[in-house]
Order: structure tokens, then sequence, then C-alpha cells
């Protein structure tokens, strides 16, 4: 990413804001989804605390009465308590679920949970006896790039672990886990990380200059060379398999302004990054080794 300096400090514009139309909830850049915790239906909340203690390897962050939340690691899950029993004495079945606490909901729920070291702990986790029958024979490689088992706790709960298919080769192939990472690299000048992300042949081009960088190693060192103490916030990450997108804003000494760069894919690796600033501009010297123009 680059940026001229006569036109750093402006904030805006309109073509980036136009073009930030095109990205759904770019306008509530402040805000973003965050953690999600699966809340799992149990018959009896303290037997199934101690289960998941000793059997599964998590502790009790909280418990009281029907509810509790327990964790292991940055892994949360809230167990609550399905007891009601009195739908056995009912003599009408046209809505099965009234409380929503029926006992026979105890058992029903399922989620995912991912984990590095997927390997280590299958094998604790088997030593336990708390495999499910599918997962006896060992980790599953799914067609959607994991690799994983799963469980079963006391109620029959089901609770798959997974990792990335990729995780030994450090390969990111989500495009906007691609997108993320190459922010992230950037932002801390992993070049060497950066450099991972990137196909051989990428191209670079930022249209309101009329510039152009062909080739890994020429992108890497103007990066590396471009001067200033610049810093890169995200505001928006988008990807799929082919494209991403990310909004951001970036700041050098007191001076700030709204960007937007595109990403094309091709088998897990960046291909074409475009970068949109918010006004045509003519690039400062010393670059010019390493760009064409048009």
């Amino acid at each position: 990413m680059a940026r001229g300096e006569r036109h750093l400090a402006d904030g805006g514009g309109d073509l980036v804001e136009r073009l930030a139309l095109l990205i759904p909830g770019w306008h509530t850049a402040g805000m973003r989804l965050g953690e999600t915790i699966p809340a799992i239906p149990v018959l009896d909340v303290t037997a199934s605390v101690a289960f998941y203690r000793e059997r599964l390897g998590f502790r009790a962050r909280h418990h009281d009465g029907g509810f509790a939340v327990v964790t292991r690691d940055a892994a949360v899950l809230h167990l609550w308590e399905a007891g009601d029993t009195s739908w056995r004495q009912r003599r009408s079945w046209e809505h099965p679920v009234s409380s929503g606490a029926e006992s026979f909901i105890a058992g029903t729920a399922s989620c995912r949970i991912h984990v590095e070291g997927v390997e280590e702990l299958y094998d604790e986790l088997r030593a336990s006896e708390v495999l499910h029958p599918v997962s006896k024979n060992g980790l599953s490689v799914t067609d959607f790039g994991t690799r994983e088992f799963a469980t079963l706790d006391c109620d029959g709960n089901l609770l798959t672990f997974y990792q990335s298919a990729d995780h030994r080769t450090g390969a990111v192939t989500d495009g906007s886990e691609l997108a993320a990472a190459f922010v992230e690299r950037l932002e801390r000048r992993d070049w060497d990380g950066l450099g991972e992300l990137l196909h051989p042949g990428v191209v670079y081009e930022l249209p309101q200059s009329r510039e152009r960088i062909r080739g890994h190693d020429r992108y890497i060192q103007f990066n590396a060379e471009y001067p200033g103490d610049w810093h890169i916030d995200p505001r928006v990450v988008l990807g799929d398999d082919h494209h991403g997108a990310v909004l951001f804003r970036w700041t050098m000494d007191r001076e700030s302004s709204l960007a937007i760069v595109f990403f094309e894919f091709d088998d897990g690796r960046i291909t074409k990054v475009t970068d949109f600033w918010p006004e045509p501009y003519e690039p400062p010297p010393g670059r010019e080794h390493l760009v064409e123009r048009w």
C-alpha cells in the first residue's frame, strides 16, 4: 500500500466514498461482530460441569444453579439446564416445545470448536472415551479444508474439534482471512510473512497515480522502502475464494485518510492488489525503479 503525500490529510473523497458503498456495512466501521458462544442444553448442569471438567478438560468459570460457563483456553461454552419434565403429563402435543426448557431438548445441540494441535487433542480425548463413533478410527479430512473429529458429552450433545488442513504449511486459504492476514503482516512490517501470501507474479496497481508494480519481490521492496511512520487500521474485511476487499484508515504521523484495497486470489495466494485513495495524485519521487506508469 502506498500514498502520495499531497492528499494524505484530506480524510476522504468522493471516489472512496462511492467505492465504500459497494461494501455492505462499511458505514458502521465502528461496529464489528465478535466472539460466538454456543449455549448447550443439558439435563443436569452439575453433572455436566463435572463431565466437561473431568473428561473434556474444561474448567467451570461460573456455575449458578441451572447455568454454567465452562472454558478451555479461548473456547467458551454456556451450559443451561433443560430440566422441565412437565411435558410427560401433557394431553396435547400440538406445540411440543412450550417452556423452551423441556428435558427432551437436552442432548440435541452441536457446535464446532477451532483448535491448534488437533492431533494432540484427539489423542487426549480418545483416552477419555468421549469420541463419537464416527471418529473412533481417527481424524476426518473434509472437502471444505479441515481435519477434525467429533465427541459427545454426557447428554449426547455433539462437539466437533477442527483445524485447517493447511495448518502444517502455515497457509491461509479463506478469502477474508487472507485479506486480514495481508493487512496484519503489512502493519507489522513482516515482509517474510507478507511474501507467503503473495503469488510470485502478483500485480499491484494504484489507478489514481497510474502506477503498476509487477512481481513478488518488487512489491515487497516497494513496501519495505516506503518512508514514514505509517499505520493501517482495518475497518471492514471481506473475502471469498477469488476476491477480497478491506476498507481501512491509513495514518502517518498525525495525518489520516480513508482508503480501500481490493484483492484477487488464486489457489490461496494474492494475485492482484489494487489501492483506491480519495483523489488522483502524482506519485512522490524515489520509487521510479520499481514502478511502471500508464
